[in-house]
């Protein structure tokens, strides 16, 4: 009989404390090269803190952690935690900076109120803790509730590790820009660690209030919809509508009038209605989230 000695070392990024099972198995002789599977294994794991001060559970928008201007957290995200939110609130608008230091691969994605995604700031392959990389965002946003949402990337490398996240209002008193850049820079020095930044700035943010639906009524091969005046200053209204409640082929119309008429419609037939408001500046068209829908049935 051969045997032969092989070693396996397995490492993984758990994210909660609690017991864990390992199940040890044998090969089939043909897969694993030895001449016998029968024999004897011996086994012993360690591990380290991740020192993350991160609330958790923390991994959706009812759960997201609270953060305060000028406070900093250090998460972890693992193999069994792949992301985490964080909610933020501003008081009036201003300008703020969201600044993510990384130790792993990574993408961070910013929200509104309605949950709908503002900005994503991608990272870059080959992050970790011996390279990591910050990613950074600038944007004035109205008051309100918004959320930051780290996830871990998909790079086995480095899916897995600590970041240091944080927020603070910026002063805008001796300084001023009207252009959107970005940069992504990589620099290493004599030693074995190395940095890298991607920034994401933006001027000004305008998001729209959404609206709703005040009123929907059914008439002969057409629908006829009253929407709700927001209070802030919107350009116009756009009105989804289709024959399915997830408006797969639905069809959209743009409105500047409160109250519109869909025409040229099946008779007798459901349809879903949803409107959100949208509003240009300087060429471009930002849009609020979509209004709860409304079904209702033609008329022949």
């Amino acid at each position: 009989m051969c045997l032969k000695k092989q070693i396996f070392n397995f490492l993984d990024a758990l994210n909660y404390k609690g017991t864990y099972i390992i199940r040890v198995s044998r090969f089939a002789a043909y897969s694993s090269g030895l001449e016998s599977t029968d024999g004897t294994y011996r086994m012993k794991y360690s591990f380290t803190a991740a020192n993350n001060n991160e609330t958790e559970p923390n991994d959706s928008f009812a759960t997201a952690m609270p953060l305060t201007a000028n406070q900093k957290v250090t998460g972890f995200l693992a193999q069994n935690d792949t992301l985490d939110y964080y909610s933020i609130t501003i008081p009036s608008r201003q300008k703020i900076q969201i600044k993510c230091t990384a130790m792993l691969y990574t993408w961070i994605k910013i929200y509104d109120e309605d949950f709908s995604l503002i900005k994503t700031v991608e990272g870059s392959y080959g992050t970790s803790e011996s390279k990591p990389q910050v990613l950074t965002y600038e944007a004035e946003l109205a008051a309100g509730t918004y959320y930051i949402k780290p996830s871990a990337g998909t790079n086995f490398n480095a899916s897995y590790g600590n970041y240091i996240l944080s927020w603070a209002p910026v002063d805008t008193s001796n300084t001023s820009s009207n252009t959107n850049t970005s940069s992504n820079s990589n620099t290493s020095g004599n030693t074995n660690t190395s940095s890298s930044s991607n920034t994401n700035k933006s001027t000004m943010i305008y998001s729209p209030k959404k609206t709703t639906i005040r009123k929907v009524q059914g008439k002969s091969k057409s629908i006829k919809i009253t929407i709700k005046k927001p209070t802030s200053k919107i350009t116009g209204y756009q009105v989804q509508y289709a024959t399915n409640s997830k408006f797969s082929r639905g069809k959209i119309k743009s409105t500047r009038q409160t109250t519109i008429t869909i025409k040229k419609l099946k008779a007798k037939k459901k349809y879903y209605v949803r409107v959100r408001t949208y509003r240009k500046v300087s060429g471009k068209t930002y849009y609020s989230s979509w209004s709860k829908a409304k079904s209702i049935k033609t008329k022949k």
